[in-house]
């Protein structure tokens, strides 16, 4: 069986170097395009951008040192340092791709990667956020993703 152990440890290391490439892009063509979500969770905060942008976005997602989504590392286009570019870029007000669908959380880029718990795809990578805080997101997408 020495050949089937190759093969095993190829595609071990196939996929880990995979992962390695995706990082922070988590790019994936298996991506699905929208989810199913349960009706119901709990908010952590208030549904509001502001709270999104304050406790979610420019804490986790753009914090110096390597973030993802800071000044220095803008995996898929997307920094998460100004709360006013944050949003154009959000809804793909600057004539990029939207990730967010007001209204539509299931079908939202935001939401199916921060709900694809355990995916390659899930953002952020490695530690899924709590599922209060990704709940306030998607309450905020449900309803309409207002500015305000």
């Amino acid at each position: 069986m020495p050949g089937a152990r190759r093969k095993w440890s190829w595609a071990g290391a196939s996929l880990g170097a995979g992962l390695i490439v995706l990082g922070c892009s988590g790019e994936d063509s298996s991506r699905p395009d929208c989810i199913e979500l349960g009706s119901s969770c709990e908010p952590l905060y208030l549904p509001e951008f502001q709270a999104v942008f304050d406790n979610t976005l420019s804490r986790t997602c753009a914090q110096a040192g390597g973030a993802c989504h800071s000044a220095e590392g803008h995996h898929g286009g997307l920094v998460f340092t100004d709360i006013d570019q944050s949003y154009a870029l959000l809804l793909g007000q600057d004539g990029g791709k939207a990730r967010v669908k007001p209204g539509n959380a299931s079908c939202s880029e935001l939401i199916v990667r921060l709900e694809s718990v355990g995916e390659d795809w899930q953002m952020p990578p490695g530690t899924a956020l709590p599922a209060r805080e990704r709940c306030s997101i998607r309450r905020w997408v449900e309803l309409g993703a207002p500015r305000q």
